[in-house]
């Protein structure tokens, strides 16, 4: 049995289709009376919450599809958990934040102030205490995360280091 509500929302839903016929078709009447399409998650142990909205309105939500995707059983088999844990430990605003503070990016910032001013005289350590102090919040600059990071990134410009000089 259909309750109250819902006959009204199909009456209204009708009189709009026969009203606003030439304005809005049948269709964006009806995905506008679907429900948000939610999965929500919990975990007990840890007390994570996780809530995706896969569909809005008749539209699917891409980046939600995919975490959906992750979960099920073709995401576990194809490695999608993996990736995904991966993708997220690297892109994080300790990461980032370690990287803005290497020596490259400092010294790429370095030179696009000088080009702004030729007779400006700055130093990397300058630029980075700006960044570290100014730009980036506290909590990104200090801790044991960003350290984790600090650690991360310098062992990736290790890697990569030798093959440069090698190539040169």
């Amino acid at each position: 049995m259909t309750s109250r509500r819902d006959f009204l929302k199909t009456i209204i839903t009708a009189a709009g289709m026969v009203s606003l016929n030439n304005v809005f078709s049948a269709q964006d009447v009806l995905a506008a009376l679907r429900p948000r399409r939610l999965l929500k998650l919990y975990n007990p142990h840890t007390g994570e919450r996780l809530t995706l909205r896969y569909s809005t309105r008749g539209t699917w939500n891409k980046e939600d599809q995919e975490k959906v995707f992750i979960l099920c059983k073709k995401g576990i088999t194809a490695d999608a958990i993996e990736e995904f844990h991966d993708h997220v430990q690297v892109v994080n605003r300790f990461v980032i934040g370690a990287v803005m503070l290497t020596e490259p990016i400092l010294s790429i910032m370095r030179r696009e102030l000088r080009r702004i001013n030729p007779s400006l005289k700055v130093t990397n350590e300058e630029i980075e205490g700006i960044i570290a102090t100014e730009l980036l919040k506290r909590d990104v600059v200090e801790g044991e995360s960003f350290e984790d990071a600090k650690k991360r990134v310098k062992k990736a410009t290790k890697k990569t280091k030798p093959k440069s000089t090698q190539s040169a």
